[in-house]
């Protein structure tokens, strides 16, 4: 990553690692959140999300570059950092951002806006982990949650699209909305997370849902993230090992998840991890990519994994 710079190696400055140090530095950090529209036009967007592995003891983070027109995979990165942090509510962002910027940091370039998998405003303390990212950045982010962290709304209608506002249970405040982005699945918690205004945002996240809930941005990298994905052919796969599968190059056997279909292809050369291949296609050689054991499964023997 050529412009790695854009992203601060030290995010917490002088926290001295309490919370109570965390929470007053949080609504600090919330008064130069901008909701207003401050974004270029949109050539590249990212998606970052966060895992988890060894017990809690090493955070993972995705993230996915998209070109913003086709949804092209342009480039995907993980990075492992050790966790340095318990999880506290409502203080995800000093748990998780120090491999979030690490994964940004490894893109082939710098993203016109990310989409972040967590809140936005829509925080006790006006800075989620989208929104804190956007501040030490300085990048337009908008926060896309699965489930709500503070606030309250009116019944939603249970139509793609539908919308209602988030607003404070005290104040009244608009913090976001609850959007539908499928026909009667649960909806998101949409937020802006800086340089993104609160109208603008969920109508940004409707223009890159598919056919599935979350947009693509944070569903990509939710797969990455969550060790349920392989970059394959400028796209990501979920995939697991269902046959024979040797390092010596004899034919593997994968099926795709929530499908019947089987895709051959062949094993390249095994390296010393037991996690990287060379997988060759019928018609062309794909690139070297990172592979995830099945399950349960810390690594793959010298023979059949």
């Amino acid at each position: 990553m050529s412009e790695s710079s854009q992203y601060p190696t030290a995010p917490f400055g002088d926290w001295d690692g309490s919370p109570a140090a965390a929470r007053a530095m949080q609504q600090s950090l919330a008064a130069q959140v901008s909701l207003q529209d401050d974004f270029p036009p949109l050539r590249l967007i990212a998606g970052v999300d966060v895992g988890f592995e060894d017990g809690g003891t090493i955070t993972r983070a995705a993230a996915v570059l998209l070109d913003a027109d086709t949804l092209e995979l342009v480039g995907s990165s993980l990075a492992r950092v050790p966790t340095n942090m318990p999880y506290i509510p409502g203080l995800l962002s000093f748990r998780e951002l120090p491999a979030v910027l690490q994964a940004l940091g490894e893109l082939p370039a710098v993203p016109d806006l990310i989409f972040s998998d967590g809140h936005g405003i829509a925080h006790p303390r006006r800075l989620g982990i989208a929104a804190h990212l956007g501040v030490v950045t300085g990048l337009p982010t908008i926060g896309v949650a699965k489930k709500l962290l503070t606030g309250a709304h009116d019944e939603l209608d249970l139509a793609r699209g539908a919308q209602v506002e988030l607003r404070d249970k005290k104040t009244g405040e608009v913090i976001g909305c609850v959007l539908r982005s499928k026909d009667k699945v649960r909806p998101l918690i949409i937020s802006p997370g800086n340089r993104v205004s609160i109208v603008t945002a969920p109508q940004l996240v409707m223009r890159y849902v598919t056919r599935y809930r979350l947009p693509e941005p944070t569903r990509l990298a939710d797969r990455l993230a969550s060790r349920r994905a392989f970059v394959w052919s400028g796209r990501v796969v979920k995939a697991v090992v269902t046959g024979i599968a040797r390092a010596r190059g004899d034919a593997c056997s994968w099926r795709l998840a929530g499908a019947s279909l089987r895709a051959c292809c062949q094993l390249g050369p095994y390296d010393d991890s037991g996690l990287r291949y060379r997988l060759v296609s019928g018609r062309s050689p794909l690139p070297v990519t990172e592979l995830q054991p099945a399950a349960g499964r810390r690594d793959f023997p010298a023979g059949d994994p």
